[in-house]
């Protein structure tokens, strides 16, 4: 019983979390739209993507490093 009550409640936490993370990157990306169209970029979704993908990979391999250390 505690121990599920636990789980349940540790749940609920990292949804909230995971929910404040979407709302934060929404309003990142947001911020990042408006920068782009002041830059006059051409394809703002494409560059919003590539550099969301260039994030990612920055973060996998800070992983990566982290893990063989």
């Amino acid at each position: 019983g505690t121990a599920l009550a636990n789980r349940l409640k540790d749940r609920e936490h990292e949804i909230e979390i995971d929910n404040r993370d979407r709302h934060r990157e929404k309003d990142e990306i947001e911020i990042l739209r408006v920068k782009l169209l002041q830059e006059n970029i051409d394809n703002i979704e494409l560059e919003i993507k590539q550099r969301l993908e260039r994030e990612e990979e920055n973060i996998r391999k800070r992983l990566v490093e982290l893990i063989k250390a």
